[in-house]
């Protein structure tokens, strides 16, 4: 879940702010060894869960990126 907000962060507003791309990929790196130090020594192993398809994000994915493409080039056009 994180990494589609993260995504969708990116997505829809780093174009209108370039130094977004910095912030969110700092942004990713304090959660990855936030993440990191919270599996490792406050939490028990995360069991992995059988899953078919990731469906339903990548159909949340599809949709976050068609609209990206359409903010994006209305941002131009509205300038």
């Amino acid at each position: 879940m994180n990494i589609v907000n993260v995504f969708a962060a990116t997505a829809l507003f780093a174009p209108a702010l370039p130094f977004a791309y910095v912030m969110m990929f700092l942004t990713g790196l304090v959660r990855l060894h936030a993440s990191k130090y919270d599996v490792i020594y406050l939490k028990k192993r995360i069991l992995p869960v059988k899953s078919n398809s990731i469906d339903w994000w990548l159909t949340i994915l599809e949709i976050i990126s068609y609209i990206s493409i359409i903010t994006n080039i209305g941002k131009p056009l509205a300038t």
